[in-house]
């Protein structure tokens, strides 16, 4: 994508998990994070290092956490989906789809493991919020929005 595009808000944004049959948007997200991926090293410093300076070498990758902020509607296809994904434990695929101007414009790919819901705060008038965290499994591929 050519550097002309202007600063664009979220809106328009969609997160999409395996239910264990298909991928499944989920209804009434609120925010998500994305992938990040950090890149550990070790350290591997000697008594001859180079000018006595500490020395590293590539170790594994980290991917991290993502959390995806919903709209808290108890019983509904969407928690119902999220609490099952979370209670397997499996590892499935996901698609973070960022918009630009309110229109998908890139798909990101990974897959992770729920490891929890929080439900947040029940208010006489607040608006009910589930946070769910998912922990990153494999590298993430970045496309354009078909």
């Amino acid at each position: 994508m050519a550097e002309t595009q202007e600063a664009s808000v979220g809106w328009g944004g969609e997160f999409h998990f395996n239910d264990g049959t298909a991928l499944y948007e989920a209804v009434e997200v609120v925010s998500f994070t994305l992938p990040n991926p950090e890149h550990e090293e070790v350290e591997s410093t000697h008594l001859k290092s180079a000018n006595r300076y500490r020395e590293y070498i590539d170790s594994l990758i980290n991917g991290g956490e993502v959390q995806v902020v919903l709209n808290y509607r108890p019983g509904s296809d969407t928690d119902t989906k999220l609490l099952a994904w979370r209670t397997s434990r499996a590892i499935r695929a996901m698609e973070f789809h960022i918009p630009e101007s309110g229109v998908a414009s890139v798909v990101i790919e990974t897959t992770g493991k729920c490891n929890s819901i929080d439900r947040g705060e029940v208010s006489a008038d607040g608006k009910m919020e589930a946070t769910v965290t998912i922990r990153i499994a494999s590298a993430d591929t970045q496309e354009a929005a078909a």
